[in-house]
């Protein structure tokens, strides 16, 4: 998994990951960064990818799915993407949002 340096991918890494590890008996491994070299990391494992989870900007979606990340999230695999608001589902699937970020609200309402 590739984590941004924000607040938020600061909390999955506290208390999303160790729980998940736990109930599914495995590890997760993070790298981070932000958006671009998140997508530096995909082009770079193009061939042999190492990333399950991207975490980047919207606006980093298309460029990432160029670099490697081309698998759609799966509903089947990802029993509460049921439950995500649909305006959080990005390029038909390839990305999925879980925040907002102040910035973005600011570029829409003015």
């Amino acid at each position: 998994m590739s984590a941004c340096t924000t607040r938020p991918s600061a909390a999955v890494q506290k208390e999303v990951i160790p729980k998940f590890e736990a109930e599914f008996k495995c590890r997760v491994f993070t790298i981070e960064g932000a958006t671009l070299s998140n997508i530096a990391a995909l082009r770079a494992t193009r061939d042999a990818p190492r990333f399950s989870v991207m975490m980047m900007d919207d606006v980093g979606i298309p460029a990432g799915q160029a670099g490697g990340a081309d698998r759609q999230a799966r509903p089947s695999k990802i029993p509460n993407l049921e439950k995500v608001y649909k305006r959080y589902i990005f390029e038909d699937g390839y990305g999925v949002g879980f925040s907002i970020s102040s910035a973005a609200m600011f570029i829409i309402c003015s």
